[in-house]
């Protein structure tokens, strides 16, 4: 796991035992991260619609539906090709998810608890 650069992993966690799943963040190894998640947004430069050419998420309490709701977001702007930059313990907005294989990772399982879950 890098340290380089920030990442949320999202993790499926399966409660079999109540037939619900849930949709938790994990922290890779970087140094920098606070306790309250927050991520900048902004529409790329080729995009026509300008109505919303950027934006705030916030990850404050790390509970079952505060997460849910977080990843839906971010799950929203990746899809839409949003550039992401999350805000470090220097209170620095880093670029954040912009690695092409995070970004199908994170594609991947957020499209996996969709599934399970019947979201979509």
């Amino acid at each position: 796991m890098t340290k380089e650069y920030p990442l949320l992993i999202p993790v499926i966690v399966n409660d079999w035992m109540q037939d619900e799943a849930y949709l938790f963040f994990e922290n890779n190894l970087y140094p920098y991260f606070t306790d309250t998640v927050t991520v900048k947004w902004q529409a790329t430069k080729n995009l026509t619609d300008s109505t919303d050419a950027e934006g705030i998420y916030e990850l404050t309490l790390r509970n079952k539906k505060n997460q849910y709701e977080f990843g839906g977001k971010l799950y929203e702007s990746l899809q839409k090709g949003h550039d992401l930059f999350i805000k470090n313990s220097k209170n620095e907005f880093v670029p954040f998810y912009d690695n092409p294989d995070d970004i199908s990772a994170f594609d991947i399982t957020i499209r996996d608890y969709y599934r399970l879950t019947e979201v979509y």
